[in-house]
């Protein structure tokens, strides 16, 4: 700096020079040398953000000396040359580039450092953790090019502003002083330094946040490192020895108040990112698998249990303060619940309902923030109560053993989940020693086929286009079905009745219903017509994504349906539109009870430590969506009687090789209840699927459950 200052302001004659133009080549030749050997030695040193920071001094301190802004353009657009040039010839420069473009695709390798900087961060919040209760040594390097990360985590954003509002006093102050200087050197010098001190501050904050791509530079007057710390306190030593010259100099006047609103546009930047990722961003970013903060503090904070609605154990914290570790009683409710793993992070309700169990979220905030503040944990978490039955929880998986598929058991009326099981699933207390044969298994164990897996509906939607017709006075359930036994091909195969049926004049749709014919229902939808046929979809929701505390797979939006035959498959379920089991048991819940498509429940209620237990409220509403005249006429079609089970089976083809899908949605009315089951089972016929669906509503017959 106090090279650049000397040189600008002996060989350059600035009254000179701004009336005539720039100096020649020849004038600026030992500036350029000396700084490229500068540049030269760090590259070679592999220092490249030194290098980029004596390119922005230098850029800076011309503009100032000349006033033109070019040269800030031309040194910009040779720093982004030179930084693309270092991304393909240094790995470690590659490497922050790309993780600096996007972190997320490599959280544990390249990415690592940065992006638990930004769990860091999140983890502060407004206020942070409390001071010397944050976990920085959980980001690499912390004390040198993290510091900032550090002091965001136990100050949280208040700590970080202050640090960005003490610097961006330091640089004003640095370029007040540059304002009243005698003489260019003293003006240029007090820059210079200003310059110098704020652009490493930009640097290593930028970098921390991911505003910029991350530089080796130190924070001034923070970072460890005794020479940085001591060349930092010189340059504030110069500055105030300069600080004593109270006469304006009317030479840099302008570039100078460029500088200074350039630099208040910067602190605004930081300050800014600063607050996205505390604030905004932070419940996604601390909620994050890979968020080891969360992993130290379930070792110490006793995480609350989960009971099924019968206060059967389904997940349990056991140990000490220290050494806690979670237990699951009853494994197949896995799909349900889900694991809470140190190693591999967080699934199922251990995820989404995670605030509760851990004690960050409640209804006495008040306790939390002092626990936080106070030994940096959470207060104990709360206990969950579910609507699972962990018995029918247990015959479900005993039904579904051995082949891949969903069930799902639905009370109709409330919308709670009774039971939910996929299959292949996995015991959340074996991940350790099971998690590289889970996550390399072909058939997708982690998956929940009930709420993420996406299939083709097929002759499964036959009865929601017989009662949208009967709404609409399209058609009837006695009347002559047309195409009774006509197949339908599909990618070269054939979805046809399933069984054989002799020629009938006299078949209706009810026959066409129960023997799963496809042909009277292409016809039926052609004659629904496009707006109706989709409205009718919208109506049940199968465009929809059932609101559900639990993760979800995509829903499916309308299609382009104006050619008959894309309407004839649709109407059949062989079109674009997927759906999940879940979304089919809320359809057929809206299907046969009042007071329509449920609200889903899964979690019925909370209870604090030593508090009574708190309901939790689903997230969606009810909706009605048929006529109750209407609503009977279908329940006597499907069978329906009081105290009998009662239901559908049909097939799909799916896969370009037409893979067979076995499908059952089925009911049972008892004392005034409505039940629904819904069972797929993929490369299996319908057989299958509804043998399953009806063992599990005799069992809650003759169990007398619920």
């Amino acid at each position: 700096v106090a090279f650049l200052a000397s040189f600008l302001s002996d060989k350059l004659r600035f009254t000179f020079h701004r009336a005539e133009g720039l100096p020649s080549f020849s004038t600026l030749l030992p500036l350029i040398v000396i700084w490229s050997l500068s540049v030269v030695l760090l590259l070679v040193q592999r220092d490249l953000g030194m290098g980029m920071l004596f390119l922005a001094l230098l850029a800076l301190l011309l503009y100032l000396a000349t006033g033109r802004w070019w040269i800030i353009i031309l040194a910009s657009v040779f720093g982004i040359l030179a930084g693309a040039l270092g991304y393909f010839l240094f790995d470690v420069v590659g490497q922050r580039i790309t993780a600096w473009i996007n972190p997320w695709p490599d959280p544990i390798g390249g990415s690592y450092q940065l992006v638990q900087s930004l769990i860091a961060i999140a983890s502060g919040g407004v206020v942070g953790r409390g001071f010397g209760l944050g976990s920085p040594g959980f980001v690499p390097a912390v004390h040198t090019d993290f510091i900032f990360t550090a002091i965001t985590e136990e100050f949280g954003l208040l700590g970080g502003l202050a640090v960005i509002a003490l610097f961006a006093v330091l640089v004003s102050r640095g370029l007040r002083v540059a304002f009243l200087s005698r003489d260019p050197f003293g003006a240029l010098l007090s820059a210079g330094i200003s310059i110098s001190l704020g652009l490493q501050a930009v640097l290593i904050i930028g970098g921390n946040i991911r505003l910029l791509p991350l530089v080796g530079v130190t924070l001034p007057f923070v970072s460890y490192g005794g020479s940085s710390l001591v060349t930092s306190f010189l340059l504030l030593g110069i500055l105030l020895l300069l600080s004593g010259k109270t006469e304006r100099n009317e030479i840099f006047t302008r570039p100078l108040t460029a500088l200074y609103y350039g630099s208040l546009i910067a602190w605004g930047a930081l300050a800014v990112t600063l607050g996205w990722w505390t604030v905004y961003r932070a419940p996604i970013l601390v909620s994050r698998t890979d968020n080891p903060r969360r992993a130290v503090e379930a070792l110490y904070t006793k995480r609350g249990s989960i009971v099924d609605e019968n206060g059967e154990l389904l997940a349990e914290s056991k140990g000490s303060p220290g050494s806690y570790q979670r237990f699951y009683p009853q494994p197949q409710s896995a799909t349900v619940v889900g694991y809470d793993s140190f190693t591999y992070g967080l699934s199922g309700l251990e995820s989404v309902m995670d605030g509760l169990l851990r004690g960050s979220e409640g209804d006495n905030p008040i306790a939390i923030g002092w626990s936080q503040l106070t030994s940096g944990h959470p207060p104990p978490g709360s206990d969950l109560r579910l609507t699972l039955d962990s018995q029918l929880q247990e015959a479900a998986a005993d039904q579904l053993n051995g082949y891949q598929g969903g069930i799902v058991l639905l009370e109709a009326q409330s919308g709670d989940v009774l039971a939910m099981v996929s299959s292949p699933s996995y015991d959340p207390n074996r991940l350790d020693q099971e998690w590289q044969d889970i996550v390399t298994d072909p058939a997708s164990p982690l998956l929940n086929r009930v709420t993420q897996g996406r299939y083709q509906p097929g002759m499964v939607l036959s009865p929601y286009i017989l009662a949208w017709s009967m709404q609409t006075g399209i058609a009837e359930p006695g009347d002559l079905a047309p195409n009774l036994g006509t197949s339908i091909e599909v990618n070269g195969q054939s979805l046809a009745c399933l069984m054989k049926l002799l020629p009938d004049s006299d078949a209706d749709y009810i026959k066409a219903l129960q023997n799963g014919c496809p042909g009277p229902f292409f016809e039926l939808g052609l004659e629904l017509g496009v707006d109706d046929f989709n409205h009718m979809l919208e109506v049940f929701g199968f465009f929809e994504r059932p609101e559900i505390r639990l993760p979800l797979g995509v829903s499916s939006d309308s299609s382009d349906l104006s050619s008959e035959g894309a309407l004839g498959l649709a109407a059949v379920g062989q079109g674009e539109l997927t759906i999940s089991p879940l979304q089919l048991a809320r359809a057929f819940a809206g299907l046969i009870s009042d007071p329509g498509l449920p609200a889903l429940r899964v979690v019925d209620a909370y209870r604090p430590q030593e508090g009574d237990w708190v309901e939790i409220l689903p997230l969606g509403t009810d909706r009605q969506v048929l006529d109750p005249s209407v609503r009977k006429r279908v329940i006597e079609v499907l069978g329906g009687a009081a105290g009998q089970p009662f239901g559908q089976r049909s097939e799909a083809l799916t896969g370009e090789a037409g893979e067979g899908l076995g499908w059952y949605q089925g009911g049972y009315f008892n004392h005034g209840n409505s039940y629904v089951v819904v069972v797929v089972i993929e490369d299996q016929n319908s057989i299958v699927a509804e043998r399953i669906g009806r063992n599990i509503l005799d069992h809650m017959r003759s169990e007398g459950i619920p």
